[in-house]
């Protein structure tokens, strides 16, 4: 059953031709309708003015936030990441979201023993030769999230099952999705990385949240079982106290989390990273040796977290304030066009 407010959102923001695309595919959802339907929509959106953009960012913000948007003179923390994720995305953003390019200017700031070792890197998975990998490896995406293997013993994966899968991750079009510029043109690769004990979702993943480049507080997620995308979550200041609030994206731990062996070189890494930017999202993880780099987020969840508990409009509205939007900076390195 799709729900009616869904079809009127879809006709909305694409189209009636989009919105019957759309109901075919969640009537009858697998990962080959959905990949297909975001190709459909990526040729869409790319021949889409810039006006016409807004528009569908601004429907997709009021279905998910219950709420409309003012897209020129952003508020809240939601509403100034729709306002990044438009007209703020400049060629640096676009670099450090490539999972792939991002290794090495993430190296030359923070040195190579944070980032997790690149055993080879691919346009498509017919030219893997799995002989030459080692028994244990990673294996994702470059141009989005959630999108990753972890393999502990390679004599026992299901060669088809994976190069469907992951023939499906290469041709999905994030840009589509969500309207994030900083993979609208991004080439699709798939990354083998070496297996770091633990990086399988039995680490915790410290997103430290950045403002004008310096950390505010640590979103800790663990206990995940990646396969479902479930987990567990708390906020934490600084000096790892926990706070009276999170995204709500998972639900919290039920017990107390350790404070992070390396919490100080965490923030110290974090704000090498995060320099220069007026918000950025910066994913690490603290094994007992070494601090490992994660990604950098600079449009988290596309800037779409509904309001439920600890969230709240208050809470989203204090966190814009610590967004300061240099519009005129913006206009000057604009990528969108």
């Amino acid at each position: 059953m799709v729900r009616p407010e869904i079809i009127l959102h879809d006709i909305s923001a694409y189209g009636v031709k989009m919105a019957f695309y759309h109901v075919q595919n969640r009537l009858n959802y697998t990962d080959e309708n959905m990949t297909k339907l975001l190709e459909e929509k990526d040729k869409q959106i790319k021949r889409m003015s810039i006006d016409e953009k807004v528009k569908c960012v601004m429907a997709q913000y009021k279905f998910e936030m219950g709420e409309k948007l003012d897209i020129y003179n952003p508020s809240s923390f939601t509403e100034k990441i729709q306002y990044i994720k438009l007209f703020g995305i400049d060629t640096d953003m676009v670099l450090l979201a490539d999972k792939f390019k991002a290794k090495e200017k993430v190296a030359k700031a923070i040195g190579n023993d944070h980032v997790v070792k690149l055993i080879g890197v691919y346009d498509n998975f017919s030219e893997i030769d799995f002989g030459m990998l080692p028994k244990a490896f990673c294996m994702k995406v470059n141009h989005g999230s959630g999108m990753n293997c972890v393999i502990k013993n390679k004599e026992k994966i299901d060669i088809k099952a994976l190069n469907n899968k992951f023939d499906l991750w290469v041709g999905r079009k994030s840009y589509a999705e969500t309207f994030e510029q900083q993979y609208r043109d991004m080439p699709p690769k798939i990354l083998v990385e070496e297996y770091i004990e633990g990086l399988d979702g039995n680490l915790n993943d410290y997103k430290i949240h950045c403002f004008d480049g310096e950390p505010l507080f640590i979103q800790c997620i663990g206990e995940r079982n990646l396969k479902n995308h479930e987990g567990f979550q708390r906020n934490y200041d600084l000096d790892w106290n926990v706070l009276d609030w999170t995204f709500e994206t998972y639900p919290l731990f039920k017990h107390e989390v350790t404070k992070p062996k390396h919490l100080e070189e965490m923030l110290e890494i974090a704000r090498l990273l995060a320099k220069g930017f007026n918000y950025v999202r910066v994913d690490l993880y603290d094994t007992e040796d070494e601090v490992y780099f994660g990604e950098m987020t600079f449009t988290p969840a596309s800037g779409l977290y509904p309001y439920k508990r600890t969230w709240t409009h208050k809470k989203d509205l204090w966190l814009g304030e610590r967004i300061r939007l240099d519009k005129k900076q913006f206009g000057k390195k604009l990528y969108i066009e």
